[in-house]
């Protein structure tokens, strides 16, 4: 089956919005989602940037 647009979906943690705003949500859900699959570590500490 074809997706109709071909992109990943935007999680939004309902709870999370409330307690924070909207767009201070998907920012801190995308910040967490970079930081889970990041395998950027110095010093202990898992990093996350943009390659531009």
């Amino acid at each position: 089956m074809r997706k109709l647009i071909d992109e990943s979906p935007l999680l939004i943690l309902p709870t999370l919005a409330r307690k924070v705003g909207l767009n201070e949500a998907i920012i801190l859900q995308q910040i967490h989602y970079w930081n889970q699959r990041s395998r950027n570590i110095r010093e202990g500490h898992t990093w996350v940037y943009e390659n531009v």
